[in-house]
């Protein structure tokens, strides 16, 4: 896994989603991350979100627009590597 700095551009997060990578999104507000929430994947410009604190199984359709503006700020990402990437351990 990789930790990444800031959201993942919108080409970076359609690739890695089409390959089957999960994508943890590091949200929070001015002081930092303080909350984990998942996207599980897209299909026709939507983003499958789900946030932990939500009934299990439960997704919401976001735009990629929504992901940057939700009720939370995403600051960071956690992705799986690249075999050109280093390993956060």
């Amino acid at each position: 896994m990789t930790l990444a700095s800031g959201p993942l551009a919108q080409a970076d997060l359609d690739s890695k989603l089409q390959h089957g990578d999960p994508i943890l999104m590091l949200v929070g507000d001015a002081r930092g991350p303080y909350h984990a929430v998942t996207v599980g994947g897209c299909g026709n410009g939507k983003y499958y979100f789900h946030d932990p604190e939500w009934t299990a199984g439960k997704y919401e359709e976001y735009t990629y627009s929504q992901l940057l503006k939700s009720s939370y700020q995403w600051l960071d990402t956690v992705h799986a590597s690249a075999a050109s990437e280093a390993v956060v351990v």
